[in-house]
């Protein structure tokens, strides 16, 4: 469900800003790090997605 809420909410006609986009990133970040313990077959590829939200984060907080 929060994959679909970020999805939704970048995709209106909008060009959504960092303090709107910083915490949806941490919201989905935070529940695909969730799934790793629940789809232990998934925990590779989930931390790779998660490192590179967290390295987009950062840059964005950089701005």
């Amino acid at each position: 469900e929060i994959p679909h809420v970020a999805q939704q909410t970048f995709s209106f006609e909008w060009t959504p800003t960092l303090s709107m986009a910083i915490p949806l990133y941490e919201m989905l970040n935070h529940e695909w790090k969730n799934l790793k313990a629940t789809i232990p077959e998934l925990s590779h590829y989930i931390s790779i997605a998660t490192g590179k939200i967290d390295e987009y984060i950062e840059e964005g907080r950089k701005t």
